[in-house]
């Protein structure tokens, strides 16, 4: 299958996940309002967060590992499942510990939510690891459909629970998170998974060590951003009396998310397709293709931003939501860093430069929350400039390093194309994103 027909059918299979998605958060506003929002919001960003912890950049690192045959299917999905049993042990004693000592919630929130982060980071852990080593053998399609899972059975538990309180939605994620590790679990087709003899060999210690050394700074890059997410919502709820104000934040977050819906669902396969070409003119030409898109992505989400928003908010969320358009404005005006930064995340990894990947993440993440730490988080608006400023460091973080070690003309230009772009915004034309409503 060539590249344009596995990025087609990547688009339209997880189209239907994040269709999926926005409908779970359409249920979860129309229902329980912005303190609903937030709530969900916040305890899905400290899931995902956990589950971050224990994948550790594995699922990078063995795709690169595979594919540059370093190791073997097998020997991933092996390490792979005996890991994620010694996560799902040790989390299982720190449950345990915790209700026995009768210990308060760090997380600030009740004994259930707690108990139910756990239990879905677990499974996120392995679907994540799954669906990862799958890419490598299976069909792009067949990825997909198991990428999208989660929020495809998440969507239909809310739909099947239509008087329940927000906090019991939480089971609908964990029963969704269990199907979808089953069903990593079983597109792997390995039978004897439980056989741990192929990993006790000599060679076990040193790939153990690479995969660590590429899964580090993968790790890193992950780690951050969901710290970035929860982060934020903590922030946000010491900074108001409720989960509103993450409420306001989530929904414009939500349609940030819709807007680099398109490159999010390819980023994976580029990476993939990438990290198995040798010719560095192909892969400078397909990058300089998608990279020309930026341009045109930024221009038409500005356009929507100051025409549209205010409409689609009253129409799909309601006036409680008004609030958020602010932001929503911002991160509009935004969309270019954010495009070129994850497209250039691909591009770096593929190379293996999983150091400077994670490096541009640790680097978002200390600009946005010091920047919303410093006074940031009063308004949804300006927390999303927050946001805004550490996506554009991270991506001239990386940008710099792939002009000196690259050396393409293609991406000084992009440096060029980001210049001029910006340049002809005007600055009372952000105040007004920024402040207006």
């Amino acid at each position: 299958m060539t590249l344009a027909k596995k990025l087609g059918s990547t688009v339209v299979i997880q189209a239907v996940g994040a269709l999926a998605t926005t409908l779970a958060a359409l249920i979860v506003a129309r229902r329980y309002g912005p303190e609903g929002t937030g709530y969900i919001n916040y305890v899905n960003s400290v899931t995902n967060l956990y589950a971050s912890f224990g994948l550790f950049g594995f699922p990078q690192a063995f795709i690169y590992m595979i594919n540059a045959h370093q190791v073997t299917h097998s020997w991933a999905v092996k390490l792979s499942t005996y890991y994620g049993l010694i996560v799902a042990l040790i989390s299982g004693m720190v449950i345990v510990v915790i209700n026995w000592a009768g210990l308060s919630s760090f997380l600030q929130v009740d004994r259930f939510s707690e108990t139910i982060i756990l239990l879905s980071s677990i499974c996120l852990l392995f679907h994540g690891l799954y669906r990862a080593i799958g890419l490598t053998r299976l069909s792009v399609n067949r990825f997909n459909v198991i990428t999208i899972l989660p929020s495809v059975f998440t969507t239909l538990f809310y739909v099947l629970m239509p008087s329940a309180n927000y906090k019991d939605l939480l089971l609908a994620y964990l029963a969704a998170t269990v199907i979808s590790a089953l069903a990593g679990y079983i597109s792997i087709r390995q039978r004897d998974i439980l056989n741990f003899k192929e990993i006790l060999v000599r060679e076990t210690g040193t790939q153990i060590r690479s995969a660590l050394g590429y899964g580090f700074w993968s790790f890193i890059s992950a780690i951050t951003i969901s710290l970035l997410i929860s982060g934020t919502y903590m922030l946000l709820r010491k900074a108001g009396t409720n989960d509103e104000l993450s409420g306001y934040f989530g929904t414009a977050y939500l349609v940030l998310s819709f807007g680099l819906l398109p490159l999010n669902m390819v980023v994976p396969v580029l990476f993939d397709t990438w990290s198995k070409v040798e010719s560095e003119e192909s892969l400078k030409n397909t990058y300089v293709r998608m990279a020309h898109f930026g341009s045109l992505l930024f221009l038409g989400g500005v356009i929507a931003a100051a025409l549209l928003t205010r409409p689609v908010i009253m129409l799909v969320f309601g006036e409680k939501y008004l609030p958020a358009i602010a932001a929503i404005q911002v991160f509009a005006g935004g969309i270019y860093l954010y495009y070129q930064g994850r497209l250039l995340s691909a591009l770096l990894l593929s190379q293996g430069d999983h150091r400077v990947v994670g490096m541009a993440a640790a680097l978002r993440l200390i600009i946005t929350l010091v920047a919303i730490w410093l006074g940031l988080a009063e308004t949804p608006g300006m927390v999303a400039l927050a946001w805004v400023i550490g996506e554009g460091g991270a991506m001239l973080w990386m940008l710099s390093v792939a002009l000196s070690r690259l050396r393409w003309p293609a991406l000084q230009m992009a440096g060029l194309s980001l210049s001029w772009l910006f340049g002809r915004v005007k600055a009372g034309a952000i105040g007004q994103l920024i402040w207006g409503t």
